[in-house]
């Protein structure tokens, strides 16, 4: 359970005529009856001529939590390099 969500340090970038948007949510999590602060980087990228907007990058290619808006921008320009090189 979740609660008091705010977005902080918003990027916005476009590469390849892609629209990539990364930023910090902060909110409020229930962990054990007790209410923590806690964070969370999103990474929406909004390809053009894709049916399914946007594409939410949770994670890194590893698996690992983005630590950094910067290397969630940086993680969504090499998805869509990987898509460009195979033309999906």
């Amino acid at each position: 359970m979740e609660r008091n969500q705010t977005i902080n340090n918003e990027k916005t970038e476009i590469y390849l005529t892609s629209k990539i948007i990364s930023h910090e949510v902060h909110f409020e999590e229930l962990v054990n009856g007790i209410w923590r602060s806690n964070k969370r980087i999103v990474c929406l990228i909004y390809r053009t001529n894709s049916k399914n907007q946007p594409l939410n990058l949770g994670e890194c290619n590893n698996g690992d939590k983005f630590t950094a808006v910067n290397q969630a921008i940086n993680q969504g320009k090499q998805y869509i390099d990987t898509c460009n090189k195979y033309n999906w």
